[in-house]
This record gives structure tokens, C-alpha cells and sequence, in this order.
């Protein structure tokens, strides 16, 4: 055998050991595979060239009876009974069959560049064929080594434009070209982005430079196109993110921080283990062990935790109408929603481009696999994202299937107008209202479960993705799922505004953190006997589908009540920790880019990976930190400009007197700065004009969105902050 036989032999997959414990795919060695030139062979279509390697990945599925609807880990297939009673390895074989509906044999060949893929799929039909197994054979994906390319969707998101044709896109409008191709939008979006923010930081850096100790502001600081510009500058808004400092009126409000970055590293957690490829594992039928495992329950029940986000967001919603009402009285309900859109959409679009941006970043044997179906259905679906309808639109074909949350959470913003109106001025009436449609949304929850005749909960006994999507689009992507936590939630912010020092007696904060405590454990681990296999009746099915969300957001609410009116002791003191600030702020962009790390590392596979608790750990800590990079980057391009540019369009920060230079203290630079805004903030969510404040302050003016530097207020004779204030709590 001469040595380029024996190399293109090599790369091949190869059957290893341990495939009853689930070591199915043999991927062999892609990069070999590729990188091989074969000289003595010509191109059939081009004489003047020689092939190559040609690397491609065939799967196997064995003939199996139809597959049932929420088949479980232990699910026995009744048309083998005769053969799974046998202890034997055909016994052993039929008794796990059932795991093929999930998994597949995977084995990757290596041929010159010339064979096709019907070529490649009569070698490898002819495997089973010769074992006397009946199946079906499908070839994925083959490929040879190429020269760096980009599609024209790749290429309109992330190429460096020219100004002319940014010019001709925004002077021509061009709307049919934009109508049906969308990604132009992408394109003139990423250019002007990159050259703001290069151009706000220089203007940013410089004038610091030049401004030196000199208190008196230079004259271009007054001007708007540089307050805006400057609302892109990476250098003041990385100073924000960082900045640690609270206002002293939402001081008491800091356990936000913590419980934020807590349950957003429980999210990652569970996302860790659920968009894992078994199939590239080499014990893949260890997945069965999990489930049963009493503490792991925290993350195959791990999907109760993004109701707490729900319950934060009715609270800051409620907190923030609230007591922008102390001032001025009357709800704008179009700036109330246009301000949730204008907050979420940017980082959001730009997670969407970067995920059809995906391709160009590395090739492999279970690349295209793996992001290719994601791609697709974010290329045909972005749009439902953008208007937040996306899990009502198209909900089998999801581009990013954990954006669910953003669009629930979008409607549970605009449906909570129906509490938070009565609210305003008969606040028993909101109340009657929040009750009755907490109460009927639950029990609408109920019943839709127990007309599907679904679980009680998405159990970690159903693997299968298609299972999975299948009890989620009814129930766990809609509105009517969550609605009793944002309910709650808004209790919480009105009893925040009303009782800001609530004095809670030590034996009843005692009691009450038993108490809440144990109904949280019995929801998050209530479930551990139908992982193990015990069998539920419909009514628990029910019982336990509208309620355990409800239930869990109780406990997340006395948690918060004793916290945030100063009753908390020791935990509140944990949740208050400055550490958690910084943190707290990147989880929005945080929750968005985690599943496109852990999708980018499963399709980056190689080879096989050892199935073990270790594993999980390393490859959740790598996860984290490459996400947290990456937040910090998306936020300071694509979410801080934006959060500063709302301050100068909608907010404080664009008064007239501040445009026009008028009534300003002078400039001095301080080395502190405020932080993000914030949900807690009170807000102009009303009618009439903007609010006046007196002589020398604004309502937030500074660096961004201000005036451009930031101003102490002189007069006093100090340098007191004004506009500073807990940042943390940006919406998720």
C-alpha cells in the first residue's frame, strides 16, 4: 500500500469501543482528510489540476418501528421484546435500541475530490449491508479544501462598505432592495457602527486629553453631534460599566445585582447540558444516568429559573412607572413600549447577524451539522424576532430558540398595561385585575397541558429535541406560561414604592424564609420521582404545570421583599456585593451570545468527548468566559450607545438648556462616572414635555447622553453627583 493510500485510509472513521455505552460517532481525522493532494490523479472536469481530499460524513439509523411521541431514556420498543429478553449482545442491542431514534452511527470517509456523494453513499451502505443490518445510509456533508470564501449574506453583513454605497442605501432608498434583501440593513448597520464608535472614542479620548485640569468645558462639548458621537465612545462607556458606585436613594435596591448574575449562570448552566451533541460523546448513553441523580435536579428542573427574570421584570417595570408618577402624573404608553423595543433590539439584531455570521470561523467534521439548520431558520425567521412575535410565528423553525424569552417577556410588558393603568389611579382596581388574570392565565396553562396530555414538566426522561419543541411551543414559549410571575413581580415593585422601610418582625422573617424556601425546593425537586421513571396521573400532570411557576416565583419575591427593604441580614449583604454590578449589567447580552458559544464549540468537535461531571464543569467554565469576553465587547458596540443615545432623544439628557449650553455648571473631569441606566430609574413614561430641574442639574447629564463630560455641581462648594445611580438593573 503506497503512503498516500495509507493516508486517505487514515483519516477514515474507524469503529471503536464502548459503542454499546453510546460511542457512535467515529469521526476520523478531517483536517488529514482535507489537507491531502493526490498529483497522480487528474480532475476529471480540468485536466490542468490534480484532486484532492475530499472529507465526508455519513450517518447510519437502523430500521426502527415509528417513533413515538415523548419516547423517554427507558422507553423499551415492544417489536423487539422477543429479542431484549435475551442476555446476549443482540439483547443488550434491542434493549437500547430506542436510543437511535436520538442518536446516530456516525463514521466520516475520506475520497478524492472527484467521487460524489452518491459515490460515497454506495460505499457505505455497503457496511450494514455486509452485518446484516437493515438501515438507512445518508452522507451529511462533504467537502475539500477551499480558499477562504463568504456567501453574499455573510459578506452583506460584516464587509467594510464603502461610504458611497452607504450614501446610495440612505440618500436612493432603496426600500424594495431592502424589502427582500434585508441583510443591506446589516451591512449599512455594522459600518456605521464600527465608524462611530471609532470616531466618538478619538472625540472622547482627545478632549479628555486637551480638557486636562481645566475646569471650563471646550466649546464642542455643547454641540449635539458630539454629545451623539460620543455616545459611541468604547473608553467613557467601558467607565461605566465598571463604575460601581450607587445612588444612595436605590442603594437598598443592590440585591437585584446578585440574584441577576446568579440566575443568568444558572441559565448557562442548563443550556450546557441541553444543547450538548451526544452524539459526539463517548458514552453517550450516560445521559440516562443524570436525570435520576437527586441534586441534579437543579439543572433538569433548571428551566423554573427564567421565571425570576419575569418576576424582576414586572417588579423594575412597576418600580419605574411608579415613581415617575411621584413627579409628574399620566403614562405615555407609546414611549412605555417604544422604550423596551429601543433597549432590547440592538444587541439582539446584531447576536442574529452574528450567528449567520458563524461559517467563516472554523470548518470541520460536524460544522455544517451542527450551525447549518440554525443558520437557515435565522436567514427565514429574523424578522419574527424583531417583532418579538417569534414564538407565535414560525415556532418549529425558531431562529435562536431561547429568544422565546424576549418575546414573551415583550408581551408580558405590553399586557401588564392592564394592571399597571388602574394602578396609576384606583390601585384596588389593579389589583382585582392582577389577581383575576394571574388566577386565569395559570389555569389556562393547566388546561392547554392537560389537553395535550403532556408531562408535568419538561423532564429530563425526554431527550429528544423534537419532544422537547414539541411540549414547549403550546405551553412554555407562551405569554400564559409566565404571566403569574411578572404579576407578582409588579406587586413587588408597588409594595417597593409604598413600603420602601417595611420593618418585617425577626420571627416572621424566620417563618416566612422556611417557608418560602421549602416551596421553592418542593417545585425545583418535586421532580425527581418522574425522573426515576414513577408514573404521574393528569391531574398531577396539571396541578403541577400551573402552578410550579407561580410557586417558585413566591419564593423569589420574599427573597427579594425582605432584601430590598433592608430586612435581608446577610443574604442581602451576598446579593448587595459590588462584584456583582459589572456582572449584573452584561447579563442581557450575556443571555443572548451564551447558546451561540456553546453551539460554535459542539460544531468545532474534532473528535469524541468523555462523558463525566468533569467534562460538564471544564466545558461550562470555558463557556462562561469566552460568553463574558464577548458580552463586554457586544455591549460597549451595540447596547451602551444606545442606552446613552436614549437619554439625549427621549430622556433628561436632551433638554433645551443642555443643547443650547445654558444654566450648565462648567466642566471638570472626575475620575468617577455614572453607570448604565437603569429599569429603576423613573422614567418618561409621561405625557406632556420633558421634565425641568433646577438650575445646574439635569435629570442624568453626563458624559453620555450629557453634556459630554461630567459636572459637579460647584455651587455647593462639592463635587455631588447628580444622575448617579444603581445601573444594574438593565432588563433581561
Amino acid at each position: 500500500m503506497g503512503t498516500l493510500d495509507g493516508a486517505v485510509l487514515d483519516s477514515w472513521g474507524k469503529p471503536g469501543g464502548g459503542m454499546f455505552e453510546g460511542n457512535l460517532g467515529h469521526l476520523g481525522d478531517y483536517d488529514e482528510c482535507v489537507d491531502l493532494d493526490i498529483p497522480e490523479l487528474k480532475d476529471p472536469d480540468d485536466s490542468s489540476k490534480h484532486q484532492r481530499g475530499k472529507y465526508c460524513l455519513s450517518e447510519f439509523q437502523p430500521l426502527l418501528p415509528k417513533k413515538p411521541q415523548l419516547y423517554t431514556l427507558y422507553h423499551d420498543i415492544p417489536e423487539l421484546s422477543n429479542i431484549s429478553a435475551k442476555q446476549t449482545s443482540f439483547g443488550a442491542t434491542a434493549r437500547n435500541a430506542h436510543w437511535f431514534y436520538l442518536l446516530r452511527f456516525r463514521m466520516g470517509v475520506c475520497v478524492p475530490s472527484a467521487c460524489t456523494a452518491e459515490d460515497v453513499r454506495s460505499i457505505m451502505e455497503q457496511v450494514p449491508k455486509q452485518l446484516h443490518i437493515s438501515g438507512t445510509t445518508k452522507i451529511v456533508n462533504c467537502e475539500t479544501k477551499q480558499h477562504f470564501t463568504v456567501t453574499n449574506g455573510q459578506i452583506a453583513i460584516f464587509e467594510n462598505v464603502p461610504v458611497r454605497h452607504i450614501v446610495r442605501v440612505f440618500i436612493e432608498i432603496e426600500l424594495l432592495y431592502i424589502v427582500f434583501k434585508p441583510e443591506c440593513i446589516f451591512r449599512a448597520v455594522i459600518a456605521l457602527f464600527l465608524l462611530m464608535m471609532l470616531v466618538g472614542t478619538s472625540l472622547d479620548v482627545i478632549t479628555v486629553m486637551r480638557q486636562g485640569d481645566d475646569p471650563e468645558p471646550p466649546t464642542i462639548t455643547k454641540k449635539m453631534f458630539y454629545r451623539v458621537l460620543v455616545c459611541f465612545s468604547a473608553y467613557t462607556n467601558y467607565l461605566k460599566l465598571i463604575n460601581v458606585s450607587v445612588k444612595e436613594d436605590n442603594k437598598h435596591l443592590s440585591a437585584v445585582n446578585g440574584v441577576r448574575y446568579i440566575t443568568v449562570t444558572w441559565v448557562i448552566v442548563g443550556h450546557s447540558y441541553l444543547y450538548a451533541d451526544y452524539n459526539q460523546m463517548t458514552q453517550g448513553m450516560r445521559l440516562a444516568q443524570l436525570p435520576p441523580n437527586f441534586w441534579f435536579q437543579a439543572v433538569a428542573n433548571a428551566m423554573l429559573t427564567v421565571d425570576t427574570f419575569f418576576l424582576m421584570s414586572g417588579m423594575l417595570v412597576t418600580y419605574s412607572v411608579l415613581k415617575a408618577q411621584e413627579k409628574r402624573k399620566g403614562l405615555n404608553v407609546f414611549m412605555y413600549i417604544f422604550h423596551r423595543f429601543w433597549r432590547l433590539t440592538p444587541p439582539y439584531a446584531m447576536t442574529i447577524a452574528f450567528l449567520v455570521l458563524s461559517p467563516i470561523l472554523a470548518s470541520g467534521p460536524v460544522w455544517k451539522i451542527t450551525l447549518d439548520p440554525l443558520i437557515k431558520n435565522c436567514q427565514a425567521n429574523w424578522w419574527t424576532n424583531l417583532l418579538y412575535v417569534n414564538n407565535y410565528v414560525n415556532t418549529y423553525d425558531f431562529c435562536l430558540e431561547h429568544t422565546w424569552y424576549l418575546g414573551v417577556d415583550m408581551q408580558l410588558h405590553i399586557l401588564g398595561l392592564f394592571v399597571l393603568l388602574p394602578l396609576l389611579k384606583w390601585p384596588k382596581l389593579g389589583a382585582f385585575v392582577g389577581v383575576v388574570l394571574t388566577i386565569g392565565l395559570a389555569a389556562l396553562a393547566a388546561i392547554i397541558n392537560l389537553m395535550h396530555n403532556f408531562p408535568p414538566s419538561l423532564l429530563g426522561l425526554f431527550p429528544d429535541p423534537d419532544d422537547r419543541v414539541y411540549v414547549e411551543v403550546p405551553t412554555y414559549f407562551k405569554p400564559y406560561a409566565h404571566s403569574g410571575p411578572y404579576f407578582v413581580g409588579m406587586l413587588l415593585g408597588y409594595i417597593l414604592v409604598k413600603k420602601p422601610n417595611l420593618i418585617i418582625p425577626r420571627g416572621v422573617r424566620v417563618c416566612g424564609w422556611l417557608f418560602f424556601s421549602a416551596l421553592q425546593c418542593t417545585v425545583l425537586y418535586g421532580v425527581y420521582r418522574w425522573n426515576n421513571g414513577a408514573p404521574y396521573t393528569p391531574l398531577i400532570a396539571t396541578l403541577y404545570a400551573g402552578t410550579s411557576k407561580l410557586v417558585w416565583s413566591f419564593g423569589i419575591f420574599w427573597m427579594l421583599l425582605v432584601c430590598l427593604t433592608g430586612n435581608g441580614g446577610i443574604i442581602n449583604r451576598i446579593l448587595s456585593w459590588k462584584f456583582w454590578v459589572p456582572m449584573a449589567r452584561l447579563s442581557y447580552v450575556f443571555y443572548l451570545l451564551h447558546p451561540l458559544v456553546i453551539w460554535v464549540h459542539e460544531a468545532f468537535a474534532h473528535s469524541n468527548t468523555y462523558t463525566s461531571h468533569y467534562f460538564w464543569v471544564y466545558n461550562i467554565l470555558g463557556h462562561y468566559m469566552v460568553t463574558m469576553v464577548l458580552s463586554l465587547i457586544v455591549s460597549l458596540t451595540f447596547e451602551a450607545p444606545f442606552l446613552a443615545l436614549e437619554k439625549i432623544l427621549f430622556g433628561g439628557g436632551g433638554n433645551r438648556s443642555n443643547r443650547e449650553g445654558q444654566n450648565t455648571p462648567p466642566l471638570k473631569k472626575v475620575p468617577e462616572l455614572p453607570s448604565y441606566d437603569s429599569e429603576l430609574r423613573p422614567r418618561s413614561f409621561t405625557n406632556g414635555k420633558q421634565q425641568h430641574y433646577p438650575e445646574g442639574n439635569t435629570n442624568g447629564g453626563y458624559r453620555n447622553g450629557g453634556e459630554g463630560l461630567y459636572r459637579p455641581n460647584r455651587e455647593n462648594g462639592v463635587g455631588q453627583q447628580r444622575g448617579q445611580e444603581n445601573g444594574a438593573f438593565c432588563r433581561l
